[in-house]
């Protein structure tokens, strides 16, 4: 397989266990910040693993909804796997929305 596989018949669950194990070390993502910063599968993973260990701290349900509110970056990717592991309905908004465009 040249690249991801697309998301059929997976839970997101077993889709990033199984991006890990199929390219854990490969380039996941980069960004140009004052250098270039590159991301493998694996930090991706490790990532969305640490920031689903702080959203269960927050005591929210699987059900639960929740919004990611971050400029276009890497990072939208760790956050969305985070709460979609926990069974999060996530919503994606861009900052630059004022309060009344985000309701």
């Amino acid at each position: 397989m040249v690249g991801p596989m697309i998301l059929k018949d997976l839970s997101l669950k077993e889709y990033v266990l199984r991006l890990l194990r199929e390219f854990g070390d490969r380039k996941a993502l980069s960004v140009l910040r004052k250098e270039w910063v590159t991301y493998t599968y694996r930090d991706v993973v490790d990532l969305a693993l640490a920031t689903a260990i702080e959203l269960k701290k927050l005591n929210l349900q699987p059900e639960d909804k929740i919004a990611i509110i971050l400029e276009s970056s890497p990072e939208y990717a760790p956050a969305f796997f985070a709460s979609g592991l926990l069974g999060h309905t996530t919503l994606l908004l861009d900052p630059k929305l004022t309060p009344d465009e985000m309701k």
